[in-house]
């Protein structure tokens, strides 16, 4: 998981576009969200993190690809936490408006 997350440095608020990736000696920001990032997690491939958003919406990221490779739209509030079960293969997440909503990977 920590291997995971060195590869990320910032998810950060829509400062930057799709295009306006950060390499080299600065940390690099992927910037896919509309507002802030809450909540984060791995997935079963290791090279794929789910991410959770004031913006509403879960985030499915490809650290090889630095891209979205797909976007959950459902929650009518925040996504507050996110958290991915390997064996169903199945993410949860928690949103500010009182749902919980299980999403096959």
């Amino acid at each position: 998981f920590f291997k995971i997350l060195k590869k990320i440095f910032a998810i950060t608020k829509n400062t930057y576009n799709k295009k306006n990736i950060l390499v080299g000696n600065e940390p690099k920001r992927f910037c896919y969200h509309e507002d802030w990032v809450t909540s984060i997690t791995c997935l079963q491939d290791k090279n794929k993190i789910a991410t959770g958003s004031s913006d509403k919406e879960i985030k499915i990221f490809d650290l090889k690809k630095e891209k979205v490779t797909s976007t959950l739209s459902g929650h009518t509030d925040a996504i507050l936490c996110l958290i991915y079960h390997w064996k169903t293969n199945q993410l949860v997440s928690a949103s500010a408006d009182k749902t919980v909503k299980v999403w096959d990977m």
